[in-house]
């Protein structure tokens, strides 16, 4: 049966910093709109009717793909508010995230949107500025909410074993894990290492007095 269709955008992402080399098209059909993302050779590699939960849009990750510009496995992300160096990052395991200095005293991982249906959990989140060691190793740490078996000390205690986890009630809201520096120090670089309940959208923020926060560093969905 053929569809007919009313009206058509297209933009093709082809700069460094998109990270990706790929055409997005939308076009709108008396039943509403869908949207595909095509590669240079003219492969459809995506496809969307924008109508279910989690469709009309396009995920990209730290991909490595021989022969296509920005997926090379280390990648920067650019938002409205800066960019960051993001090795891994939204696919759970390991995330580096490098970024421009800033200061604070306080380091937060706020997560926005979980990968499961068992919301946040870390094993090690370790805080660095340059090449010193681990900023948060043995540092107080708060979070949103743990899981009794799984405290949020348990991010920062330099055993790569142990782990923290939102509590079972608070696994489908937003969750948080906070370190204390002790003092102001500069950082330009946190490491996040995720259990299998991941973010698959997360901000690494920074702040002087744990009230007014800065955004360092962004994972997008």
């Amino acid at each position: 049966m053929d569809t007919q269709v009313s009206a058509r955008s297209a933009h093709a992402y082809s700069r460094r910093r998109d990270g990706v080399d790929a055409s997005a098209t939308a076009v709108r059909t008396p039943t509403g709109v869908a949207g595909f993302t095509t590669l240079p050779d003219g492969t459809a590699v995506y496809a969307t009717s924008g109508l279910a939960a989690g469709e009309g849009r396009l995920n990209v990750y730290n991909l490595s793909m021989p022969g296509v510009p920005g997926l090379d496995g280390s990648r920067t992300f650019t938002w409205s508010g800066g960019s960051t160096d993001l090795a891994g990052g939204g696919d759970g395991g390991v995330d580096e995230l490098r970024f421009p200095a800033v200061s604070g005293r306080y380091v937060r991982m706020y997560g926005v949107r979980a990968a499961n249906q068992y919301g946040f959990s870390i094993w090690e989140m370790s805080v660095h500025n340059g090449a010193s060691a681990n900023l948060a190793t043995g540092r107080p740490v708060s979070a949103s909410s743990a899981d009794p078996n799984f405290p949020a000390t348990q991010t920062v205690d330099g055993d790569p074993n142990t782990r923290w986890a939102v509590a079972v009630d608070q696994r489908t809201q937003p969750g948080w894990l906070t370190v204390d520096l002790g003092s102001t120090q500069p950082i330009d670089r946190v490491t996040v290492n995720w259990e299998a309940a991941y973010a698959t959208h997360y901000r690494v923020e920074v702040s002087n007095d744990g009230q007014n926060w800065q955004t360092a560093a962004q994972v997008p969905a």
